[in-house]
């Protein structure tokens, strides 16, 4: 990751941090409600398979399933905003390199804050849209037989954003179905299936 790059994800980081601190600070506050959230999906990483076969490591799965959970704070009908944990998962490849069997294996999860726009469309039914960031890390090994294996960590801080819709059972109880991409390194998309319960 160049450094452009990451000064720009820091200073969005910022902003995202900023804005939630004065929504929360504001009279509105009084007015919304808190919700707990959880969801579980799958998770696709663009390039990845490209990158390993460059490798000449023939055999490659870039998706799997993944995981969110989030703590939010629903300002009003229209604007909201959440933190969350995020499990994308693992990919991994095998092939060969000068003769030796390889394996290479990563697991990417994370920490983030998004902020919501959401737009009622029926009395339980609402679209959402979320941007925000995610502080991210990646646990990676690398095995190449008869002569060891390898391991290094990588982290970063990057955009993600992603739109969905939400229906209302009563109340509390929310259903929501969601895609959303988180923009590393290389690209995470997870399209997911999950439940927001509001207090």
């Amino acid at each position: 990751m160049n450094m452009m790059k990451k000064i720009t994800n820091r200073l969005a980081f910022g902003v995202v941090t900023i804005v939630a601190t004065l929504l929360l600070s504001s009279t509105a506050f009084a007015e919304g409600r808190f919700y707990l959230g959880a969801s579980v999906g799958e998770t696709d990483v663009d390039g990845f398979c490209d990158d390993a076969k460059d490798l000449g490591l023939g055999s490659c799965d870039d998706t799997d399933t993944g995981f969110k959970v989030t703590g939010g704070y629903k300002i009003n009908d229209y604007l909201g905003m959440e933190i969350f944990y995020a499990d994308l998962g693992e990919i991994d490849a095998k092939g060969t390199f000068m003769g030796s069997p390889v394996s290479a294996e990563a697991e990417l999860d994370g920490f983030g804050a998004s902020l919501m726009g959401s737009y009622p469309m029926a009395e339980n039914v609402s679209l959402y849209a979320r941007v925000g960031v995610i502080e991210w890390d990646a646990d990676i090994d690398v095995r190449v037989s008869g002569l060891g294996s390898a391991s290094e960590d990588d982290d970063g801080t990057d955009g993600v954003y992603g739109v969905g819709v939400q229906y209302l059972f009563g109340e509390q109880l929310g259903v929501r179905l969601e895609w959303e991409r988180y923009d590393l390194d290389d690209e995470v998309d997870m399209i997911s299936l999950g439940l927001a319960w509001f207090f």
